[in-house]
């Protein structure tokens, strides 16, 4: 997920360390609150001229959205290519075809897909020279709308965890110790193992231990 680092001067800023690791299933509860909130705004702002226009939109959406996660599993890095993106959804609607489905006109074609993805606040164009035009852009981080609602959350978790680590006696905690105590701890130790920021010691026992990676 892009947007989790709050030191960043802009939300939109290409930073690898702006950056968190999420499970596929926790994410995909987030885009349906993403389709939800999409939902609420096109009510207000729909430029649909009737209530049947605007269901029929949303409902359209809304297997749209459940295209894009069933199509996750084969999206699992911190970033997407249109080209990876495209793979997924024609691999997903050929196991598909037996329901007969299709996607509407509105997004038959992979740029209004990844416009939509876009407009739902999922996808982020990743700016390198500060392009804002989705059309001028191949690769996109995962994002979910208002991230930055979260990122002070994030941030303090991850320097909670480190403060923690470095005032353990030898740089090291009990994982299960480590994830119980912190109410955040099972997602940030599990964020902070993608980035190569800690590793995890197994003990001739079995028990797992957090440690930090040197020069951390």
């Amino acid at each position: 997920l892009h947007g989790t680092n709050t030191s960043s001067s802009s939300w939109e800023e290409d930073r690898e360390d702006d950056v968190a690791v999420m499970e596929t299933h926790h994410y995909a509860q987030g885009v349906w609150d993403a389709f939800h909130l999409w939902c609420c705004n096109s009510n207000t702002y729909s430029s649909a001229t009737t209530k049947c226009d605007i269901e029929q939109q949303q409902h359209q959406t809304k297997q749209f959205i459940q295209l894009f996660i069933a199509s996750l599993p084969h999206m699992t890095g911190t970033t997407v290519t249109e080209s990876m993106i495209q793979n997924a959804f024609m691999s997903q609607m050929q196991q598909q075809k037996q329901h007969s489905f299709t996607l509407p006109a509105s997004l038959s074609s992979p740029q209004k897909q990844i416009d939509k993805l876009i407009d739902l606040g999922l996808l982020l164009p990743k700016q390198n020279h500060h392009r804002t035009s989705s059309s001028s852009c191949s690769t996109y981080w995962f994002t979910f709308p208002k991230m930055g609602l979260s990122a002070k959350q994030i941030a303090k978790a991850r320097s909670r965890i480190f403060t923690k680590l470095r005032r353990s006696m030898y740089k090291e905690i009990k994982r299960s110790v480590l994830e119980s105590k912190d109410p955040d701890g099972v997602f940030v130790v599990r964020d902070l193992l993608s980035r190569g920021k800690i590793k995890i010691c197994v003990t001739t026992s079995g028990e797992e231990f957090v440690r930090l990676v040197d020069g951390m």
